[in-house]
C-alpha cells in the first residue's frame, strides 16, 4: 500500500471466494468492487437487498450479508473513519447504518470496468493512483479528542468505559458522546461494542478462515 494512504485506509484485498460469506460489523468504514457480477447485499433485518458494483457501507452494529449466489469476486478495502471525508466525501457520520452505491459518494463505474479488465497486480496499481487523487492537499482533520477515543476502542478492542474514555479527553460523558456521535455516527458504547465485535471476529476467523468478511 502506498505510504500516503496508511491514515486513510486500513487494508485492502482482493478475493474470490466460492462459498457463502458472513457479512459482520467492523471498526472501517467498507468499500467492495465487485470483479464479477454485482453484489447482492442488504441488512439482515430487512427482507429486501440491493445490487452493487460498488458497495458503500458505514459503521453499523448489525450484520449485512452478501449472498454469492455461489461465488463472490472482489476488492475490499477498509477505511479508516476518522479520514472518511477525504476519499468518501463525507464524514463517517453520514454513512453510519447505511450501504449505498459508490456512484453516490464518488467512486465512478468507470473505475470498475478498469479494474476488471486488469491483472491482480495491475488493480492494486490502478486502485492506488485513484485513491490518492482524492486525497486533499491538506488533511481534513476531525476533533482530536474524537480521533483519541476513536484509536483507543480500537486499539484495547472495545474495552474501554464511557466514563475512562471521558476522563482521558477531559470532557464529560455527555459532551463526548455528542462529538463522536456527530463525528461517527456511533455512540461511545455503540462503538466499542463494534470494536469487540470485530475481535471476536476475528479470533473466530483463526478458527474457521473465509466464512466471515468484516462489513
Amino acid at each position: 500500500m502506498r505510504p500516503a494512504l496508511r491514515d486513510y485506509v486500513s487494508s485492502w484485498v482482493g478475493y474470490d471466494y466460492r462459498m457463502s460469506v458472513d457479512a459482520v460489523p467492523s471498526t472501517g468504514l467498507t468499500v467492495v468492487l465487485a470483479m464479477d457480477d454485482p453484489l447482492d447485499c442488504g441488512w439482515l433485518t430487512d427482507t429486501v437487498s440491493a445490487r452493487f458494483d460498488v458497495l458503500v457501507a458505514g459503521l453499523h452494529t448489525q450484520p449485512a450479508p452478501v449472498r454469492t449466489h455461489g461465488r463472490q469476486h472482489a476488492l475490499q478495502l477498509s477505511l479508516n473513519p476518522l479520514g472518511a471525508r477525504a476519499l468518501l466525501g463525507l464524514p463517517s457520520a453520514a454513512l453510519a447504518h447505511e450501504i449505498v452505491d459508490g456512484c453516490e459518494v464518488g467512486w465512478p463505474r468507470h473505475l470498475v470496468d478498469q479494474l476488471r479488465e486488469a491483472s491482480w497486480r495491475q488493480r492494486f496499481t490502478l486502485l492506488g493512483d485513484f485513491l490518492l487523487a482524492r486525497l486533499p492537499s491538506a488533511p481534513l482533520r476531525c476533533r482530536p479528542e474524537v480521533a483519541h477515543v476513536w484509536n483507543q476502542l480500537c486499539r484495547f478492542n472495545g474495552a474501554l468505559s464511557v466514563e475512562r474514555l471521558a476522563a482521558s479527553t477531559g470532557l464529560s460523558q455527555r459532551r463526548l458522546t455528542t462529538l463522536v456521535r456527530e463525528e461517527l455516527g456511533l455512540a461511545p458504547k455503540q462503538a466499542a461494542r463494534v470494536a469487540r465485535f470485530q475481535y471476536a471476529s476475528r479470533c473466530s476467523r483463526r478458527e474457521n478462515p473465509c466464512r466471515r468478511s468484516p462489513l
